[in-house]
């Protein structure tokens, strides 16, 4: 069946190739020929064409026929296709309502079929970003459409809330093979339009001419539209990630304009429901940054001074429930042998150990894939630190960890920590204290951003850009501290990175000044928060 899907594929794409004339006469002798399928692609494909030339009405005609098309062969990876198309030039003709029913039906025909049609061919094209994400985007920006029947926009909110999870868990499932991956959402107890007390969930939403931002607050969620220019909001996203990498001073322009963008419209609900914790869903760029490191302009503080900060990938891969116990035995594990050295490692997991009051060490030599292996296999572990290289690169084959004798791969790691799967005692907290994803790459992002999930832990802490050893050993220490103290995750985080804010540690290294964000803020808590 894959097999057959690609050789579709393929011959989808030559026709997408051809000229109108031909793909008319291609449509024409597929009909006669009673090959629906393929008079289906040439249609469409020609439809497309239309829609480019701005006739609406013909392309519509053409669309609507390769729908039918479509219908009668059962093709679904072209029905939806032609459905999205259809909901596209139906609201490029002003007829919005049936636009948005065109845009469901693609959307209910695509999720059943994604990860067996993509899987057949995933890495050869960029099907996920061409053929797949707009098609859930395109959806959510007409359920975010506004309208003035009260009843109907709150129940479109949560529509295109929902929208955006099935994007998010498509976009997971595309960098990670893996049909288990999220196949079973968490179990959790929060209403559909609440957030717990004192905390506030942000799903920013990129659209071409305008951000919106859904935020989930105690009593409700809200709609703010944010008009800004889709690329240039992009390419300020991307220069203040990079800014905040080079230690360039120039970060903190940045990082004022993105707070007016991202924040400040959202101040007054914040303050209204005295929000202590944020909980960002990001997409698209934003995954690149920390949210952390904006800027009040009013206030000249970081975000991470007003509030504690955690990216989760999806709400529903997310478990949000308090742990039934915070800490237990401890695996502390460590590579200072390596290209740069990171002699700061050592030290990072005795601090942790002596922290958590229990911690098995796998130092260097001792750090091997068969010792973790066996260290799984034999004993139950909550918390797991890795102090080592590793990247989250474009691909899984491109994300590793690095142990003494060979590259610990996320599949690797996914089959040590479910070795307890079948046990009571879910692992609680993964930190992965010297890697980093791949600069300004958005796919890289996404596979970090989904750790936790690929991981098979409640949650993990990463970073966004490799991080100075002695400020990771630091700020991995005094968040192991607030943990095991009894504050939340995001708690503890929140409190390590304001001690180096506010010189509480300092480096033993006098030409190197922590208050600077480089060095704080890349570190990212994932998942769950409590």
């Amino acid at each position: 069946k894959h097999s057959d899907i690609q050789k579709n594929h393929e011959a989808d794409r030559r026709l997408k190739l051809m000229t109108s004339a031909s793909l008319d006469k291609a449509g024409k002798i597929a009909e006669s020929l009673h090959d629906s399928r393929t008079g289906s692609a040439a249609f469409g494909h020609l439809g497309q064409m239309y829609e480019e030339e701005k006739q609406y009405a013909e392309a519509l005609t053409l669309t609507r026929k390769a729908v039918f098309l479509a219908q009668q062969q059962h093709s679904p990876e072209l029905l939806y296709l032609w459905q999205y198309q259809t909901g596209r030039l139906l609201k490029a003709s002003g007829d919005r309502d049936n636009a948005l029913k065109a845009y469901q039906n693609a959307t209910a025909t695509l999720n059943p079929i994604r990860r067996e049609f993509f899987r057949g061919y995933r890495g050869k094209t960029p099907s996920f970003y061409e053929n797949v994400k707009p098609v859930y985007l395109g959806h959510t920006e007409m359920l975010l459409t506004p309208t003035g029947d009260e009843t109907l926009r709150k129940s479109r909110l949560i529509q295109a809330r929902d929208t955006m999870e099935l994007l998010k868990t498509a976009e997971l499932e595309d960098f990670f093979p893996d049909e288990c991956l999220t196949a079973s959402e968490k179990k959790n107890n929060m209403p559909e339009m609440t957030a717990p007390p004192h905390t506030a969930v942000i799903y920013p939403i990129s659209l071409p001419d305008r951000l919106e931002l859904l935020i989930t607050l105690p009593e409700g969620m809200r709609q703010i539209s944010v008009p800004v220019v889709s690329e240039d909001f992009r390419e300020e996203v991307r220069t203040f990630r990079a800014r905040l990498e080079d230690f360039s001073p120039r970060c903190k322009f940045f990082a004022k304009r993105l707070y007016d963008v991202l924040i400040k419209p959202l101040a007054s609900d914040l303050g209204r429901y005295e929000v202590e914790t944020l909980v960002i869903v990001p997409d698209d760029v934003l995954r690149l940054i920390p949210f952390a490191a904006l800027i009040n302009p009013e206030t000249n503080r970081f975000l991470i001074e007003d509030y504690a900060v955690v990216t989760v990938p999806a709400m529903s891969l997310t478990d949000y429930q308090s742990p039934a116990k915070k800490t237990g035995k401890s695996l502390l594990c460590g590579l200072s042998q390596g290209n740069p050295p990171l002699p700061y490692v050592p030290d990072e997991l005795k601090r942790v150990r002596d922290i958590m009051g229990f911690g098995k060490i796998l130092l260097n030599q001792d750090f091997t894939l068969a010792g973790l292996s066996e260290e799984f296999r034999r004993q139950v572990y909550s918390t797991v630190l890795m102090s080592t290289h590793g990247t989250f690169g474009a691909s899984p084959e491109d994300t590793y960890l690095m142990a003494s004798d060979s590259k610990i791969t996320m599949d690797d790691l996914e089959r040590f920590i479910r070795f307890g799967a079948f046990r009571e005692e879910q692992i609680e907290l993964l930190t992965l204290s010297a890697c980093r994803s791949g600069a300004g790459d958005e796919r890289a992002a996404s596979g970090l951003a989904g750790i936790a999930v690929k991981a098979g832990v409640r949650s993990a802490m990463a970073s966004l850009w490799n991080v100075d050893d002695e400020a990771a050993c630091l700020t991995v220490t005094e968040f192991h501290r607030g943990f095991a103290g009894g504050e939340s995750k995001a708690k503890s985080l929140q409190h390590a990175q304001k001690k180096l804010i506010y010189k509480e540690i300092v480096s033993q290294d006098q030409r190197k000044d922590f208050t600077y964000p480089a060095y704080w803020a890349p570190f990212l808590l994932i998942g769950n928060w409590l």
